[in-house]
Formats: structure tokens, sequence, C-alpha cells
């Protein structure tokens, strides 16, 4: 039996496009009467997350040594981050239509992605994709990463079907 198994940051959800939503939030509310520009800031905000890949501790931590002088407190980058990131992901374009072609069609779904349980399980709450899948495996729970192939394996098996479909 075939299945499919998707990848869910910028291949489900447009996580750039959150990213950049966040900034611009963020860069509106408190920066834009400053001398940084939006162009810069967005580029700052996405180097200090390291696209994706900077822990969100990290991330915060990083946010706040930059611009603590212009932010009131490291409270205010949390929040937007959750609201913009977590809680309004924006979909890739395309994506309801074609998951609700390969659920017609009965193949079963899953998603690999790496990242924290809580954030990703967010994303796909309020993103409206939980309906969809069938599984989701997610490296903080099982403590490999992609693209460890174990991590597909375990997907595969939950499945119940053969890694090579």
């Amino acid at each position: 039996m075939p299945s499919v198994i998707f990848d869910l940051d910028e291949t489900l959800i447009d996580r750039s496009l959150a990213m950049r939503n966040f900034a611009e939030a963020l860069w509106e509310r408190y920066l834009c009467e400053g001398e940084l520009s939006l162009a810069s800031f967005v580029e700052q905000v996405f180097s200090l997350d390291q696209y994706g890949y900077a822990p969100r501790s990290e991330f915060f931590a990083a946010m706040w040594a930059n611009f603590s002088k212009l932010i009131p407190n490291k409270e205010i980058i949390e929040e937007a981050f959750f609201a913009e990131v977590w809680r309004t992901p924006v979909l890739a374009n395309g994506v309801i239509d074609c998951l609700s072609r390969l659920k017609a069609a009965d193949i079963p779904l899953a998603i690999v992605t790496n990242g924290s349980s809580e954030a990703q399980s967010n994303k796909i709450e309020h993103s409206g994709l939980n309906g969809f899948f069938d599984v989701l495996v997610v490296s903080e729970e099982l403590g490999v990463k992609k693209p460890d192939p174990s991590i597909y394996l375990e997907a595969s098996a939950r499945l119940g079907v053969l890694p090579a479909k």
C-alpha cells in the first residue's frame, strides 16, 4: 500500500512567511520609528533564528540581546513569536487540496518533523492540518532528527507500510 510522509516546516507550512509576519509585527509595534529598516530587521531575525535551526531559548536570548534597548521586555518577543509562528501558521499554497485528494484516495499520511512536540503540535492544530494525518513523528519524542533514516522507518512502521511504499 502506498503512503506519503511529509515534512512540516517549509513543506506543509510556510515557516518563512510566519517568521516574516513575526518580525513585521515586532518592527511595526516597537521599531518602525527608529533607524532600523524593516528589511534589515527581518534579515537579522532570520539570521538569529538560524533559519529555523536555533533552539528557541537561544533564539529568544539572542533577540533580547540584540533588541533589548528597543523592545520593552523579553516576554513580548516570546509572545509575538508564539502568536505568529505557532498560533497563526501559514499553509503553503495548495496544501489543503493536495491532502484532500490523498485522503480521498485512502492513502495513509504521516508527518515527520524536527523540533519540539509542543511547537509542532501547535502548528498542526492551528493550521487545520490535524485531521489529515494518521501519524505524527516528532524528533524530540523519538530522540533522533531528520535526516536519520530511523525517524522515517518509525513513521513507516506506525503507518503499517513497508518503507519502500
